[in-house]
C-alpha cells in the first residue's frame, strides 16, 4: 500500500514554548485569534499584544 502525507501548512498560530509565562502565551494566543476572526485587534487586544511583545524583548535582552 502507497500512503502520500503531505506536510501541515506553516501556522503562525502561537506555541507555548515560544512564551515565557501562562499569562504571556494566553495573551498571545487570545491576540492570534482575534486577528484570525476579525483582521484587526480592538484597542484592548492591541494592548495586550503590546504587553506581550514588550515582554518577549524585554526576555531576549535580559534572559
Amino acid at each position: 500500500m502507497l500512503s502520500i502525507a503531505y506536510a501541515a501548512e506553516p501556522s503562525d498560530e502561537p506555541h507555548f514554548d515560544d512564551y515565557p509565562t501562562t499569562e504571556a502565551y494566553r495573551l498571545a494566543w487570545y491576540t492570534w485569534r482575534a486577528i484570525q476572526r476579525d483582521g484587526r485587534l480592538n484597542p484592548e487586544e492591541h494592548a495586550a499584544q503590546w504587553h506581550v511583545t514588550e515582554h518577549a524583548i524585554i526576555n531576549r535582552l535580559y534572559g
